[in-house]
């Protein structure tokens, strides 16, 4: 009987082991999914020549995109089709070729794929005789802020006697860990994301014809519009972290607030997530003055939330 009893506490002790271990091994991996950010790369020119063009005529700068992305999805990444997103806003604009086109291209594409990562590849090409060379500088921004999160300086390559850009630049990538060293300073970059949230920037205005002024005093205690946005976005700002901007009766800036990456559920956390309960809180804020709480225009774009009051 007794040796039944241990059996039983033995097997239920394993049980949990097992459920334990699971449980962390899940956890871990929704955890890595959750901050796998959105990467991009864009190509540009020292001299400032349309490189988006010159990506859609010349098969070496396709080769090269394409190599860059290679070795960004060997190491966990998957950036967006470059081509495919080109595709689409021509299709948007009715355009058949990005020639002399009066519209920044970027912000297009930007706003077409809204990656969470940029990677800026300026790329020259050098000859010499009959061998090829290119030199390549990587910039990782992070779009909420404008923040740059690791740098490739400029390398080259040898020249190499062949036509294969694609070579050339896997070859330059490979080369004393350079691309590695990139990846990690990219990764530290993100981890510190993660540690310290995600970098937003709130504009909230008043016009001189709206009927709410902030600072207009809503509260008994004479508190003001923006003194309860304030509060507000200090109470809900990740760690606490946020630094202010110009404040006036016309416009209140955040030039930074931390916003966490996922909520207090686990699930992913976003600037449109935040955005939400700010315009709530707002209209709870002005339905002090008229009880209503009237509506108003949002627009969340690169990482700034701005307001405009009715």
């Amino acid at each position: 009987m007794v040796s039944l009893e241990n059996s039983v506490i033995k097997m239920k002790k394993i049980i949990l082991i097992v459920f334990i271990f699971c449980t962390a091994v899940g956890f871990s991996q929704d955890e890595v999914l959750q901050v796998q950010p959105s990467i991009m790369v864009l190509p540009y020119t020292g001299s400032g020549e349309n490189a988006l063009a010159k990506y859609e005529e010349k098969q070496e700068w396709k080769s090269i995109i394409a190599t860059i992305n290679k070795a960004l999805q060997d190491r966990g990444f998957t950036p967006k089709d470059l081509q495919e997103t080109i595709n689409q806003v021509k299709k948007n604009k009715g355009i058949n070729s990005l020639k002399g086109i009066s519209f920044n291209i970027e912000e297009e594409l930007l706003s077409q794929s809204r990656p969470d990562i940029l990677i800026k590849a300026q790329i020259n090409f050098h000859t010499e005789g009959a061998g090829n060379s290119v030199q390549i500088i990587l910039n990782a921004i992070q779009l909420s802020n404008r923040g740059v999160l690791a740098t490739l300086p400029q390398v080259s390559s040898p020249h190499f006697r062949t036509d294969d850009y694609g070579y050339i630049v896997k070859r330059l990538l490979n080369d004393e860990n350079v691309i590695e060293e990139f990846i990690t300073d990219l990764n530290r970059g993100l981890g510190e994301t993660v540690a310290k949230g995600l970098a937003i920037t709130i504009v909230i205005q008043s016009p001189n014809d709206s009927l709410f002024k902030l600072d207009d005093e809503v509260t008994d205690d004479y508190d003001t519009v923006s003194d309860l946005i304030i509060d507000w976005v200090k109470k809900k700002a990740f760690k606490n972290q946020f630094k202010m901007g110009r404040s006036d009766s016309q416009s209140l800036i955040f030039d930074e607030v931390r916003i966490p990456l996922r909520d207090e559920y686990g699930n992913n956390y976003s600037i449109n997530d935040f955005e939400k309960s700010l315009r709530k809180a707002i209209r709870r804020i002005i339905a002090k003055k008229d009880g209503k709480g009237a509506r108003f225009s949002t627009i969340v774009q690169e990482g700034t939330i701005k307001i405009i009051l009715p």
